[in-house]
């Protein structure tokens, strides 16, 4: 610290008591001594006093006051969470002792592009990279529109090679490179006429543009870009689209086989004709010699005068007890839910694009003059396409006569009856019939147990002999659940007749009343609402 003012002799030191001790030193004393002034002759003349009227220009900054005046972001940056001093408490600190100069240089050497790049809040940097490149970096050309350029260079990303690599597993028909998602993803971004006339137009330099733009450019120069993507396509998936379409052809004959051929189904119908025309006696619907077959749907929800009944189920209860061989009817119907998922109008659309695909093969077979193997390829395929579509037509053609054959033995003649609504009115009414099955001979099974119950109460009351009563009590809780199982048909044949054995020895008041007779659900409801003959 120099003074501007004339040398004087150092002051006496100060002697200092307690009191002195305790107060607060101000800036001024912390200061160290002036010097003493030069030797005469060698030294510079002292500057002139300060004009009076002006003010003295310090050199130190003071930094608790002064705005800053450094260089400012032009981007978001991500903030340093500081805690800053108040300005009353940072008077004696390491920047309150920075010159003016000093601060201005400090403030200079800033790097705020680097900043702005390693510490802006909307953009990462990887580590390590250079940051030279993306300080200066040129901006890539783009001539297609942006969305679809960064769709085909996501498209892009999942080929593991360069875009010449690409280009000759597209023109060699490289099943290694090209499976059928990946060739799938070409065909959606095949470059189009206008976009390869404007990347045609450009003379600028090609590894300025984008991934999308150059790739577009490489395969411009294949002849027939798309054709060829759609025929290795083909190729790809053609078997198993044919293998698919005879597993439901083969399907669907089988169904229909059943429905024309199923003896038990057509005494089914029969039955159903019978007890219609004696509902329908005496009216415009009676007499009729057949019907339409929404009559089975009709069967399934027609509910009867007692709760828990429907015509299903006095027609399966009525088959029990006269034709019992016809309830094996579903077991015959074993492909009706295969064939009602099968649709022949689809499997027809997809045979007609089949053809045409073939047909755009044959062409590309035929102008194909290049030596990349394309045209053997072809030569190879085209006579495998045409032998197994011809297959897959003639199942096609036999599907289409049993429908005809069908639809006419069930008198549905409706042109607007389809196959799938044939197919499926059957497979309806067999899963319908399974269940009311089911629900008879659970009720057989509960009829018949109530009637042994009854049977057993009837002959303990008869009996007067306490210790008889006793025996025959014991008896009945002991034994009497195999006849319950042999009459519920549970359990194997030897100890069916085991159990059959034990209880004709020991209830056969029982099996007289309660096995001797046929046991129906129907039958049972009928008498207790008073409704049997």
């Amino acid at each position: 610290y120099r003074s501007n003012a004339p040398s004087l002799p150092p002051p006496a030191p100060v002697q200092r008591g307690p009191l002195a001790d305790s107060t607060e030193k101000s800036p001024s004393t912390l200061l160290p001594p002036p010097l003493p002034p030069p030797p005469p002759g060698l030294g510079v003349a002292p500057p002139a006093p300060p004009l009076p009227g002006t003010a003295v220009v310090s050199k130190y900054i003071n930094l608790a006051t002064a705005e800053y005046a450094g260089p400012t972001p032009s981007v978001t940056m991500r903030p340093l969470h500081w805690k800053k001093v108040p300005p009353n408490e940072s008077v004696d600190t390491v920047w309150t002792h920075a010159q003016t100069e000093e601060w201005n240089g400090i403030v200079g050497l800033l790097e705020p592009a680097k900043m702005e790049i390693l510490f802006s809040a909307n953009q990462t940097v990887r580590i390590g990279a250079d940051l030279s490149p993306q300080l200066n970096r040129p901006q890539k050309t783009a001539l297609i529109d942006l969305r679809r350029a960064q769709n085909v260079s996501i498209m892009l990303s999942k080929f593991r090679c360069t875009f010449k690599e690409l280009r000759q597993a597209v023109l060699s028909l490289d099943t290694a490179v090209l499976d059928v998602d990946k060739t799938t993803e070409l065909i959606k971004f095949v470059p189009s006429e206008e976009e390869i006339e404007l990347l045609k137009a450009y003379t600028g330099d090609v590894s300025m543009l984008g991934s999308a733009e150059r790739f577009f450019l490489e395969v411009a120069a294949i002849h027939r870009y798309k054709e060829r993507l759609q025929v290795h396509l083909l190729i790809l998936t053609f078997d198993d689209r044919c293998t698919e379409l005879d597993d439901k052809l083969s399907s669907l004959v089988m169904c229909l086989t059943e429905l024309t051929q199923c003896k038990r189904l057509h005494r089914f119908m029969l039955h159903v004709l019978a007890v219609g025309n004696f509902m329908n006696h005496g009216t415009s619907m009676g007499n009729a010699a057949a019907f339409h077959l929404e009559v089975l749907n009709q069967a399934i929800h027609m509910r009867s005068n007692v709760d828990g009944v429907t015509l299903l189920h006095f027609l399966a209860s009525h088959l029990y007890n006269t034709d019992r061989d016809v309830l094996g009817l579903p077991n015959d119907l074993a492909h009706c839910e295969a064939g009602a998922n099968v649709s022949l109008s689809s499997i027809s659309e997809l045979m007609a694009g089949m053809r045409k695909e073939q047909a755009v093969a044959t062409r590309e077979h035929a102008q194909s003059i290049g030596k990349d193997g394309f045209k053997a390829i072809l030569a190879d395929f085209l006579p495998h396409a045409e032998k197994t579509l011809c297959s897959v037509d003639h199942q096609h053609a036999v599907c289409v006569a049993l429908v005809g054959d069908a639809k006419s033995l069930y008198a549905e003649m409706r042109p607007s009856l389809t196959q799938q609504e044939l197919c499926g009115a059957f497979a309806t009414f067999k899963t319908a019939l399974v269940s009311v099955i089911n629900d008879n001979e659970l009720a057989r099974g509960k009829l018949v147990q109530s009637t042994v119950d009854d049977s057993l109460d009837s002959t303990c009351d008869l009996s007067h002999d306490k210790d008889l009563a006793t025996s025959a009590s014991s008896t009945s809780f002991s034994e009497i659940a195999p006849v319950q199982s042999i009459l519920a048909g549970v359990g194997s044949e030897s100890s069916a007749s085991w159990h059959k054995d034990q209880a004709a020895s020991v209830a056969p008041d029982c099996m007289m009343r309660g096995a001797s007779r046929v046991v129906d659900p129907v039958e049972e409801w009928l008498v207790k609402h008073d409704l049997a003959a």
